[in-house]
């Protein structure tokens, strides 16, 4: 059976997910929580970070058992684009971070073109209601710090980075080391010392119901993948 993992930086990111995941099971984790089963028939865990708690460094026994063959990577980021607004979507072609060994280089944590497609494919799904969001393919910088510690950068990311995410550092090693296939989202919100007008609980509202349309269509599109593969064998036979 296919089994996909999706990391959820925030709770409420991926509240109508756990909503359709019937039977749900959930284990608490340091700054974690995990909660597993079927999403449309599809075996998922959904790892959830708490916003209030630190993560210890992300992997071993944090993960033992999931063995997924996918990840999905929710969450939000700062634009470094004047034409990303607010809501909009950045789905990452790659996630640039900070080599612990090496200062000011920058690592590379490749993402899955065959993921990459799907979720553009699901994007087009719900991005004709009237809540319409661009969205875009591009590099996601993964910051060391986080917007609680506001752990600055001391030097210029030399990279065409489309958003800045203080929240997702803690699984890009892990992401890196594992070579699974993964794919991350990210939708722009308002830096908080510019005090934007903006509705949260409108944005946080679409951004739950996008990320679970986002995840669902993956989850199809890997389904019909699979289901091509092995008509294919049989027909071998």
């Amino acid at each position: 059976m296919m089994k996909l993992m999706i990391l959820s930086a925030t709770p409420w990111g991926s509240v109508f997910i756990k909503e359709n995941i019937p039977g749900i099971e959930t284990k608490k984790l340091p700054g974690l929580a995990v909660h597993s089963g079927k999403l449309g028939g599809q075996w998922v865990a959904l790892v959830e970070m708490n916003e209030e708690e630190d993560v210890p460094d992300f992997g071993g026994s944090l993960v033992d058992g999931i063995d997924p063959e996918y990840i999905v990577s929710l969450g939000e980021a700062y634009s470094c684009k004047k034409s990303l607004g607010i809501g909009d979507m950045v789905i990452s072609s790659g996630g640039a971070f900070l080599e612990t060994s090496k200062p000011n280089e920058l690592g590379d944590a490749r993402a899955d073109q065959k993921l990459i497609d799907l979720g553009l494919k699901a994007v087009e799904r719900f991005n004709n209601d009237d809540r319409l969001c661009k969205v875009v393919v591009g590099t996601v910088f993964l910051n060391p710090g986080t917007a609680k510690t506001g752990r600055k950068l001391n030097f210029l990311p030399q990279k065409d980075i489309y958003c800045i995410d203080h929240n997702g550092f803690p699984f890009t090693r892990w992401l890196v080391n594992n070579k699974t296939p993964f794919v991350m989202v990210r939708t722009i919100v308002p830096v908080p010392a510019k005090n934007r007008p903006v509705d949260v609980t409108q944005l946080k509202w679409d951004m739950a119901k996008r990320n679970f349309w986002f995840v669902k269509g993956i989850l199809e599109g890997l389904k019909k993948i699979r289901t091509k593969e092995t008509v294919g064998k049989v027909d071998l036979i």
